[in-house]
Parts: structure tokens; sequence; C-alpha cells
């Protein structure tokens, strides 16, 4: 899941999930909100397109049309479109938005892999179906049950040491860390 972080009028930042197209403008104001566009953009229009695997497509884009007043990471939006990254800043009159990656650790049922999958704690087989926990960071699942509590075990994930297991922490990067 992505999602972009915008101002908000109390101080501080709120998050916007985007689950397909969504589309904001300048001209709505700063909280005018994300909705999924309908028709054709127009030269003002400000468009987050998701990745379209099918079409070897693996990252969000940016599409701005030709009127829009759009920078990113500081920088001017000249070709009208931009492959957008983690923490980017995104900068439409003056109003500031950060585009973010990161993922939140919670239990689900272990969907399976190609592969079976080993807990990197307690080295066993993560089976299908299990509650589990994939690493927001490397992606490693770990098992998370009342007979096995591999991810809440210790205070980072067993593989990359960098994720914290606690399920309330919340996201490790805001706005505000800038």
């Amino acid at each position: 899941m992505s999602f972009i972080w915008s101002s908000i009028a109390a101080g501080g930042w709120g998050i916007h999930a985007l689950a397909g197209e969504s589309s904001f403008g300048a001209s709505a104001g700063p909280h005018a909100g994300f909705s999924s566009p309908a028709g054709r953009p127009g030269r003002a229009d400000i468009r987050i397109m998701p990745p379209e695997p099918d079409r070897g497509s693996a990252s969000w884009a940016l599409l701005a049309g030709s009127e829009a007043s759009v920078r990113v990471n500081g920088l001017p939006l000249v070709l009208g479109i931009h492959a957008l990254r983690d923490r980017d800043e995104i900068s439409v009159a003056g109003q500031r938005y950060f585009f973010s990656t990161e993922e939140l650790a919670q239990v689900t049922p272990f969907p399976g892999l190609a592969q079976p999958a080993c807990c990197p704690r307690c080295k066993q087989k993560v089976e299908v179906g299990e509650p589990a926990v994939a690493c927001p960071h490397c992606h490693a699942w770990h098992h998370q049950s009342d007979e096995f509590p591999c991810w809440t075990y210790e205070p980072t994930c067993a593989l990359c040491q960098l994720q914290s297991t606690a399920l309330d922490a919340g996201y490790s990067w805001t706005p505000d860390t800038l």
C-alpha cells in the first residue's frame, strides 16, 4: 500500500491511502482530499497512477497537466510525469505532500510463497494460514501466535534488525522527521 502525507490544519500531518488512481489539484486547496478521477484529465489536473505490473510498470506515477504548478523534490515537473519513490516531496502551488510506500507490521494469515518460508527467529516452517507477520522492511515472514510469538519476541526483526516489532509502533518515518 502506498500513501500521501499532507499537512493538516491543526498542525502535523495526515495520511491518505492510495488504493488506485487518485486525483488532487491546486485549485481545490491544500485540504481538499483525494478522489478517484472521472473522465479525461484537464490541463490543471494532477493524478497519481498506480503501478500496472501486467504492463511492466512497477512504480506509482505522478502525472500533471500543462497548467499544473508541480515540483517534485524541489524540481519543476518539466515533462509532466515522474516515477514516484518513497519519501518524494510533491509541491502543488506551495502546498507540500509526501509520497510513502512504508507499510505497518500486522498479523495476517500466512498466504504461502512459491518456496517454503522459514521463520528467521525460530527456524521452523511457516505454514499457510498460520498467524504471521511480514517485516515491512525486509519482508521476512515471522510466526506470531500465542504458541509462537516470534515477531514480538525481541524488539527488532530477527533478520534485518531494522524494524521495530511492536505491533502498535506506527510509521517509522513521517514528514515531521525532516
